[in-house]
């Protein structure tokens, strides 16, 4: 009965953590279809929404491949990064821990999506 019981509060707090999920990137789709009804650029909504790793997700799917010092800039450039020296331990923790992020083989500091 207590496995059970384990069991079941498992897949509920599995079910909330997806439905946050879900709720976050509903969101940020919302945020870039008004920016694009506005005129502006779906990237920059997608950049200014969600996580570093959902934002690095869009450089990434724009871009294919890109450099670990780009992905920085980017990131600082949209207010993800501060300008500091962890800003490249933010951003390499981060790639190692998301199953999306890949290292392109053969080229030493590029990133691409899985």
């Amino acid at each position: 009965m207590r496995l059970d019981d384990q069991r079941l509060a498992k897949s509920l707090e599995d079910a909330k953590e997806a439905r946050r999920k879900l709720a976050s990137r509903i969101r940020a789709l919302e945020s870039s279809l008004r920016l694009a009804r506005s005129g502006g650029e779906p990237l920059e909504a997608e950049m200014h929404s969600g996580t570093i790793a959902d934002a690095i997700e869009s450089l990434l799917r724009r871009n294919r491949q890109m450099r670990a010092s780009e992905l920085v800039q980017a990131l600082q450039d949209a207010g993800k990064l501060l300008r500091t020296e962890s800003a490249y331990s933010t951003l390499f923790k981060t790639l190692a821990r998301d199953q999306r992020f890949e290292k392109v083989p053969g080229r030493r500091g590029y990133w691409q999506l899985r």
